[in-house]
């Protein structure tokens, strides 16, 4: 799945791909060709794609399928021992259920939103940590005065946002009982941030 408008599927019974909307009438259509005529339950495998892979994950998952998510990295070394050096929608779909189909890979629930949420914020956290860094260090060589005011200001925007960012990941993780004992216990093994 290249993006959020189409994902490509290869079918190892009919040795073919087909390509559905990425969309509840896609998920549908494919939940749809799965069942007919399917004896035994299918593993589906599919390469993460940033977000757009957790509609049509979370669908198949909801409508019974097992969902193998494999890494993108070890799917593209795989392809390439392979040989298969092109990349395109239909040859991804080819490697990723010759992948399966060797590696067997497991079923995977898909995470949660909450989960997703969360891996948003500490995310945009870190990310903004990084820009604070980086400009902290711009700002030190400037040696200018106007420079290192606006650095200083947006220094302070910056934390600001960590700030608001950390409180809202806080929240969301002290709303849920599980997620607060799991993050309690994270937070207790030393060196783990």
């Amino acid at each position: 799945m290249k993006n959020n408008k189409n994902f490509s599927v290869r079918l190892s019974c009919e040795r073919q791909s087909r390509r559905f909307p990425n969309d509840p009438a896609g998920f549908a259509a494919l939940d749809a060709l799965l069942r007919a005529g399917a004896d035994t339950p299918c593993l589906l495998a599919l390469e993460p794609t940033g977000r757009y892979h957790f509609p049509v994950w979370r669908a198949l998952h909801e409508a019974g399928h097992g969902v193998a998510p494999l890494n993108p990295l070890h799917v593209r070394r795989f392809a390439e021992s392979d040989g298969e050096l092109a990349k395109t929608d239909a040859i991804d779909a080819v490697v990723l259920a010759r992948m399966a189909s060797e590696r067997h890979p497991a079923a995977k629930a898909p995470p949660s939103e909450e989960q997703l949420r969360l891996k948003a914020l500490t995310t945009a956290i870190a990310d903004r940590i990084d820009r604070r860094e980086t400009l902290k260090g711009e700002s030190a060589e400037a040696g200018d005065p106007l420079i290192a005011k606006l650095d200083e200001a947006e220094i302070a925007q910056l934390s600001d946002a960590i700030d608001a960012l950390k409180a809202e990941r806080a929240r969301l993780i002290n709303a849920n009982p599980q997620t607060a004992r799991v993050a309690e216990i994270l937070g207790s093994i030393p060196g783990l941030g």
